[in-house]
């Protein structure tokens, strides 16, 4: 992959938070070697130096003040858009996770038309589950919804955001990107 330099174009990151996870509270919360999952995303997102504004998009109060506490941007979700009403593994989604996974798409192509006359590229990725030495039970069945019957290797997102921060996508906008192993086309 070529190698990335300064340019102008603006670079918008957005990291999902939810609040209210049934399997695990306050799992963005929870801290790892002193940061919470929220900080370590922000982290590493500043770090690469090739993202000019980054901010969290939550329901939660307790997200939104750490979000701020730790200097990130929040916008607001609509608590309508961040309900979990269907157990992980059914085979089909709940209308929620839907709307809000289209509404991402949506608001990308919104920001795509709104900022084009800047020269403001924006896209989106739509990545699969990555693989963390988690429960077994849980990748067994897990693999069963993924036609590559596998989840992501932690380094398998990496060309992809270099791609769209590079010049190799600068006539594209408005686009979504995704990289699931597959499961969203059953």
């Amino acid at each position: 992959m070529e190698k990335l330099e300064a340019s102008k174009k603006k670079i918008i990151a957005i990291i999902p938070a939810r609040g209210g996870s049934k399997s695990i509270k306050d799992k963005n919360l929870i801290k790892l070697k002193k940061k919470t999952l929220i900080q370590r995303s922000f982290i590493a997102i500043k770090n690469s130096k090739l993202i000019d504004k980054i901010v969290c998009s939550t329901e939660d109060i307790k997200i939104q003040n750490h979000c701020k506490k730790i200097g990130l941007d929040v916008v607001k979700r609509p608590k309508k858009l961040a309900k979990d009403n269907s157990k992980v593994f059914e085979y089909y989604k709940p209308a929620s996770y839907s709307i809000i996974k289209h509404g991402v798409i949506g608001l990308t192509k919104y920001f795509a038309t709104f900022w084009a006359k800047d020269n403001i590229r924006v896209n989106s990725l739509s990545p699969g589950g990555v693989y963390d030495n988690q429960n077994k039970n849980f990748l067994k069945k897990l693999k069963k919804l993924i036609p590559m019957s596998r989840m992501a290797e932690k380094n398998e997102y990496k060309s992809i955001v270099q791609f769209l921060c590079s010049d190799g996508s600068r006539y594209m906008t408005g686009q979504n990107i995704v990289m699931d192993g597959g499961r969203s086309i059953w």
